[in-house]
């Protein structure tokens, strides 16, 4: 499969929902995560224990606790970013983000 489309839900980012880390195709839910890629391409996945951040804590330390909490509707802004996160925004947009140009 070179591609597929996908109706993601409200909820896709919920651990809690049942359509976490599920897709739908032609009418069958399916399994969709990392470590069924990972098994799919045969990879060999080392057990590595979870890190466990909440989206608010992320948010705090790329912001130098500027933002508190995550925000749900509205992008975070570039401009509440450290320099550090800044920079590192700044080359992943040159280096993973097509372009014309």
């Amino acid at each position: 499969v070179k591609e597929f489309l996908v109706n993601i839900g409200k909820d896709c980012d919920d651990p809690l929902s049942p359509e976490y880390r599920k897709v739908f195709a032609r009418g069958c839910c399916v399994d969709f995560s990392p470590s069924v890629i990972n098994q799919y391409l045969d990879r060999d996945v080392e057990e590595v224990a979870e890190l466990e951040a909440t989206d608010d804590e992320i948010c705090r330390t790329i912001t130098g606790n500027l933002v508190k909490k995550w925000p749900r509707k509205d992008k975070l802004s570039y401009t509440k970013l450290t320099a550090k996160y800044a920079l590192l925004n700044k080359i992943a947009v040159i280096n993973w983000v097509p372009t014309t140009h």
